[in-house]
């Protein structure tokens, strides 16, 4: 149920509530600036969501392993693991720095307590369009990496080493 609520919500996430945040038609009610304050909003949630789903499938795999006596797969141990950083690295170092170059970027239409350059929001909005094309990079690699993990617990390969499926370790 965790895969696919996981890989439910990151499909709807990046093809369906973003692509409608960055609609012409909201970008022309609300504006840039408040367009972009939305989307930090939503991927801040995002990023949350991603994280309790990477922890619950890791307690998962690690209970299959203790309780079942299912062999923990690297390769998927591994997916987990690297979805996991990449939700804390999102969630707690790109999307404060996305947040900031935005800031920047629109400090004389929106963000009215500091005043920057010409100069200094172009280079911001330089630098955000490159954060934003590595976080969706990363997003395009993680959603590849959930796929997988999603197939692999519809379809385990192998079966418990010692005990019938229905039987629980004590």
């Amino acid at each position: 149920m965790n895969a696919a609520v996981w890989l439910g919500a990151t499909v709807v996430f990046g093809f369906v509530a973003l692509p409608a945040v960055f609609s012409d038609e909201l970008k022309h009610l609300l504006g840039d600036p408040y367009v972009g304050l939305v989307a930090q909003k939503l991927v801040a949630r995002y990023f949350v969501l991603q994280c309790w789903c990477a922890v619950i499938a890791l307690a998962h795999l690690l209970a299959e392993w203790v309780y079942l006596g299912r062999r923990l797969h690297r390769v998927t141990l591994g997916i987990v693991l690297a979805l996991l950083t990449l939700g804390l690295v999102g969630g707690l170092w790109l999307q404060p720095k996305m947040n900031t170059l935005h800031g920047i970027k629109y400090s004389s239409e929106f963000y009215r307590r500091e005043v920057y350059s010409a100069a200094d929001r172009a280079a911001a909005a330089r630098a955000f369009r490159s954060w934003h094309i590595v976080a969706r990079v990363a997003d395009l690699l993680g959603l590849v990496g959930l796929i997988y993990y999603t197939w692999r617990v519809v379809n385990p390969s192998d079966e418990t080493r010692f005990l019938a499926p229905a039987k629980f370790r004590g």
